[in-house]
């Protein structure tokens, strides 16, 4: 193994480039133009590049002495995307990762003068435009409302271009019904190829809360509702109209409802509680499939329902204070989409419902002021999240009008749930001396099983935990100073070191990965080490800056 580049470059080796020949000069296209390649003897198969602007309007207005308005207008744009492979290329898998020829890719293409295999982007160009909008009314000493608007409308564009041709003249693409001709089809730099869609969404929502609030006890409540509806237009399909093929889904709508107290227990102890129920409006995704154009006629919202209890403590000096919350949420309906027929013979999409996941757990948090110049800090949480039952129902597929009600079975019930730690600690100490601070913090997390996707369990024997990452402990360092300048500017010089040690550690995990998992026992995956594709964490970093204010 120690011949592969895989063992020389350990943690910072990367299969997504290699060399190329410098007599190779073809330029790149993205962001709309053509450009000079980053280097003229190797190329990135993965590139992604973004440029996400944001500009806000705020405008805050006391309407008397009771009533003030605050109200955010915004946009926010989008425009870029990542780059890839495409159609044919020709592999090298000499060595443990599989890596594009690109070599022998752009002499195959320069041969046949149509390109087999090619660089492409995904591209992902949008706006939003917006309005967030809340009227404050103080009715008396003891009782408070608040009234809010948010509206807003976006547009998103997905399509794929040709970003490199890789020695070829053209790409052939077929896809688009409003090609007429075979010319037509032959795709040069630039081109849209396998997909072009625009998704638009539009939202309003409102809410109202009061708060009662005495020297004793504080209390509040709130409901808001919701309404979204979502427009679909595939650029590369034509209807008999003529016009690129569209679908609406109609108003959709969702709601939530939440309450909470607090009750001062004395002048250094307090307890709250905190209880809501949410009706989620899905997403885009799960009302129209963005690939086919179905459409869901009946998506299914879901549901969080969360209570949390608490209490806190300060000391009468300021220097100790804790935290400690426990907290319950119950998810229902956790929806997954299928395409059928429906019984107009149209395709369509349906929800699989009755996926309930279970969180539960305590977190605990505090300091403590040693001395004028050091504080200790800590926090924690101990937590339980898994799937509360298996998931099953059944539907009706009218693509063939005699059969019986389909079924569907996911066998979830006890196993837990992937994509972070389950426990976590953090500890720090805080040095503070004349404008000088430094934090020595500790991060450690545990429990965490690796991303999986619950509507993969389809197989009743299948009934393992997904492998657990290796626990681990990080540790950072944080310092700052503030220049001692006698002026309307401030200057402070600040510093971080993140993974202090460079400890190598796995940050996140897939199960059973297609993409880099290897088979177990019987050729089938194992929901274990071997079958995972790992990401392993940053090492060590450091940043240095200086903040300016004035």
């Amino acid at each position: 193994m120690d011949a592969f580049p895989e063992a020389n470059a350990g943690r910072f080796y990367n299969e997504n480039w290699n060399a190329v020949n410098p007599t190779y000069t073809s330029r790149q296209w993205w962001n709309g133009a053509k450009h000079v390649r980053h280097s003229p003897v190797f190329l990135n198969e993965r590139e992604n590049y973004y440029h996400k602007p944001l500009i806000n309007f705020n405008w805050y207005s006391k309407l008397g002495d009771a009533t003030s308005l605050f109200t955010t207008v915004y946009y926010s744009g989008g425009k870029g995307g990542g780059s890839g492979t495409h159609g044919s290329m020709v592999w090298n898998n000499l060595g443990p990762s599989r890596i594009v020829d690109w070599n022998a890719t752009i002499e195959r293409n320069m041969a046949a003068d149509t390109s087999r295999g090619i660089l492409r982007n995904s591209v992902n160009n949008q706006w939003s435009v917006g309005a967030l909008s809340k009227l404050k009314w103080r009715i008396n000493d003891n009782l408070s409302t608040t009234f809010g608007i948010d509206v807003r409308t976006a547009e998103v564009q997905h399509y794929r271009e040709i970003r490199d041709l890789l020695g070829g003249s053209y790409f052939f693409f077929d896809g688009n019904q409003f090609d007429q001709t075979m010319v037509s089809h032959l795709k040069r730099i630039g081109d849209k190829i396998e997909y072009d869609f625009t998704n638009s969404i539009n939202w309003a929502g409102a809410y109202a809360q009061g708060e009662y609030k005495t020297e004793k006890l504080t209390g509040f409540a709130m409901a808001g509702y919701s309404v979204v509806d979502y427009k679909y237009v595939n650029h590369f399909i034509k209807e008999t109209s003529g016009l690129p093929f569209s679908q609406k889904s109609g108003i959709i709508g969702g709601y939530q409802v939440k309450g909470g107290g607090n009750y001062n227990i004395s002048e250094t102890l307090n307890a709250y509680v905190n209880l809501g129920y949410v009706s989620k409006i899905p997403i885009f995704d799960a009302v129209i499939d963005d690939r086919s154009g179905s459409l869901n006629e009946n998506p299914v919202n879901e549901t969080f329902t969360s209570f949390e209890l608490g209490s806190s403590f300060k000391s009468s000096d300021g220097k100790l204070w804790l935290n400690a919350n426990g907290y319950y949420t119950m998810w229902n309906n956790r929806a997954k989409t299928i395409s059928v027929t429906l019984q107009n013979g149209n395709e369509g999409l349906i929800s699989l419902t009755g996926m309930d996941q279970l969180h539960y757990g305590v977190e605990l948090e505090g300091s403590y002021q040693l001395v004028n110049w050091l504080i200790l800090n800590a926090a924690g949480s101990i937590n339980h999240w898994s799937h509360a039952s298996d998931a099953s129902g059944k539907f009706k597929d009218w693509s063939d009008p005699n059969s019986t009600d389909a079924t569907f079975n996911y066998y979830v019930k006890g196993l837990m749930i992937g994509d972070a730690p389950q426990t976590q600690g953090v500890l720090g100490v805080t040095f503070i001396h004349k404008g000088l601070r430094c934090q020595l913090v500790s991060r450690h997390y545990a429990h965490h099983y690796a991303d999986w996707d619950p509507f993969s369990r389809t197989d009743p024997a299948d009934r393992n935990q997904v492998w657990m990452l290796p626990n681990y402990s990080v540790y950072d360092l944080h310092a700052s100073f503030d220049i001692p300048y006698e002026a309307k500017v401030n200057f402070q010089i600040f510093a971080h070191v993140f993974n202090i040690f460079d400890k190598i550690y796995v940050q996140d995990a897939v199960d059973n990965s297609a993409f880099n998992g290897f088979y177990g026992p019987n050729n089938e995956y194992s929901h274990t080490a071997m079958s995972a594709e790992v990401f392993l964490g940053t090492p060590r970093m450091v940043n240095v800056g200086l903040l300016v204010t004035f």
